[in-house]
């Protein structure tokens, strides 16, 4: 089990090619889809287990949005949700 959770909604892309996208917080679980390298994600919370932190992410895969999981080195922080409704202002 996760020892630490924290929710918030950042925009980001993915870090690398063939990232997959999983059902939950484990390199074993189903694959859901694999998401090409600089695909726009948004990451809705993040989890700590043990060393690796996983973001929970959305993101578009034909006309379907997708929630699952990826550790956080396949993924690069654009901005937070404060960051980018301040820049629209």
């Amino acid at each position: 089990m996760p020892n630490d959770m924290a929710f918030f909604y950042y925009q980001a892309k993915t870090a690398k090619d063939g990232v997959a996208l999983m059902e939950d917080m484990d390199a074993t679980s189903e694959k859901l889809v694999t998401i090409a390298k600089d695909t726009p994600v948004m990451v809705i919370n993040q989890n700590i287990d043990g060393e690796t932190i996983w973001y929970r992410i959305a993101v578009k895969s034909s006309n379907n949005v997708i929630c699952g999981y990826v550790t956080s080195d396949m993924i690069n922080l654009v901005a937070s949700r404060e960051n980018a409704v301040a820049a629209q202002l």
